[in-house]
């Protein structure tokens, strides 16, 4: 089987995508199909280290440019696959298909024109607000592009059975929906005890600085905790703004803004840490939840999307309203419960262990495919 996997970010990008397609890829190659991937990308001259050919659009262009560079990039290796997978570029990869007609699979993780017109500042809406509402104008145009989109794929592939009810709110037949929960492969390392008598002084956070993730409420939550240091990996069109936050909030001192990272040093720092802090908004199914699992390190995060299919409160991690009191009174249950760290590390380890394999999720992405080529037949 040959492969289009079509995304909108790939490392060094950082992001779930990002994190998703070279394992899908890897594992494809390891099982003897072929892979080829169009991104989206900040350095198109990289030099690629992986054993399938990539192809890097600019993505600072004007706009309507950098939208026909990447249709034309998707007709051009469609032409040479058996079916193609999107994880971003939705628009571009629907509308190149319209020509190529190969079965097609998008794995969406969120509601697109939620975060789109979020991130323009278009809405002032939490998620589930907006999916109550009917919109107009430039919003409503946003919505239909996204059903329309939804609607010219074979099948959907969702992370979570929360994103696949949502699908079916919008009228996509479940027969079309298929759930492949994300996996991790890393190598956790030796960590010291995390039970009673290690104080909680090294939190991480990880993520795209953009709105939808509300880093301002773990930075609010972290003027409250003067004891705990926060160190931010990541980059993006908040950088300035929660760096200015910081500032006034008073905690400059004891937040690290360390900018993007390669994946490797990423895990690396999330291993040293004694926490990883989640606020997003929404989210699908989160990798870094994921990671920080695998890796023994207890995780706090909001109670929203796919979170809670994966984090049991108590037990495997912590759960939070996603305000920055919420996560104050996570962090300081997590520091004063004797012997809770400790109970939360191993229980996840544990879980990712048995049920987040890198193996089964290839195979079952492998089943998504092979089913869309049929049905397009």
């Amino acid at each position: 089987m040959r492969v289009l996997l079509v995304t909108g970010i790939f490392p060094p990008d950082i992001g779930g995508p990002s994190t998703y397609v070279p394992i899908l890829a890897e594992g494809l190659l390891d099982r003897g199909h072929s892979v080829t991937v169009v991104t989206m990308s900040d350095r198109p001259a990289v030099r690629e280290a992986f054993p399938f050919p990539v192809t890097r659009l600019p993505r600072r262009r004007f706009a309507p440019t950098r939208w026909a560079a990447g249709v034309a990039a998707v007709i051009r290796a469609a032409a040479r696959v058996d079916v193609i997978l999107a994880t971003g570029l939705y628009m571009q990869t629907t509308t190149a298909n319209i020509l190529q007609r190969k079965p097609l699979v998008l794995r969406v993780v969120s509601d697109i024109a939620w975060d789109r017109a979020s991130a323009y500042g278009w809405i002032d809406e939490t998620l589930e607000e907006f999916q109550r509402r009917r919109h107009g104008g430039r919003v409503g145009l946003l919505t239909k592009v996204q059903t329309w989109t939804f609607h010219r794929a074979d099948l959907i592939l969702v992370p979570s059975r929360w994103l696949a009810r949502w699908l079916a709110g919008l009228g996509i037949a479940p027969e079309r929906v298929r759930v492949v929960q994300n996996a991790v492969a890393v190598d956790p390392p030796a960590r010291p005890s995390q039970g009673m008598g290690r104080p909680l002084r090294r939190a991480i956070a990880v993520g795209r600085l953009v709105p939808v993730k509300r880093f301002d409420q773990i930075l609010g939550a972290m003027a409250e905790l003067p004891e705990v240091t926060l160190r931010l990996i990541g980059d993006g069109p908040e950088a300035g703004r929660l760096r200015g936050l910081a500032a006034t909030l008073g905690v400059s001192d004891r937040v690290v803004f360390a900018g993007r990272r390669r994946r490797e040093e990423t895990l690396e720092a999330i291993a040293a840490s004694d926490t990883l802090i989640v606020a997003s908004a929404h989210e699908g199914f989160s990798w870094v939840v994921l990671e920080a699992m695998a890796l023994g390190v207890p995780v706090i995060a909001p109670a929203v999307g796919g979170i809670p299919e994966v984090v049991d409160d108590g037990r495997t991690g912590l759960l939070h309203d996603g305000s920055a009191s919420g996560i104050v009174d996570a962090l300081t249950r997590l520091g004063e419960t004797p012997g809770l760290a400790q109970r939360l590390s191993e229980n996840a380890r544990t879980l990712v262990t048995e049920k987040f394999g890198v193996p089964a999720m290839v195979d079952a992405t492998i089943g998504v495919l092979t089913d869309a080529i049929g049905r397009r037949r």
